[in-house]
């Protein structure tokens, strides 16, 4: 796992959710898993959820309403 000079750990955490119901958390050490992770359940993938947002979109633009509370958080452990 990559650490930084102050001794943290960069994690990607999924929160898979439906209907508004978490059902799913992963986490992963790459941001690119991630969004794998991401993609596996939604079928879409977030860069798209990404550029939309970047439109000023919402996210159930692209993934719907039972799944627009899905996301991909970056945090630090230490």
């Amino acid at each position: 796992m990559a650490r930084d000079a102050g001794g943290e750990s960069k994690v990607f955490v999924f929160v898979g959710c439906f209907q508004g119901v978490i059902d799913e958390v992963e986490v992963y050490r790459s941001e690119s898993r991630a969004r794998r992770a991401f993609k596996r359940y939604t079928g879409v993938s977030y860069r798209d959820v990404m550029r939309a947002a970047d439109d000023g979109r919402a996210p159930s633009a692209v993934l719907g309403q039972n799944l627009e509370d899905c996301r991909i958080l970056e945090t630090d452990l230490r």
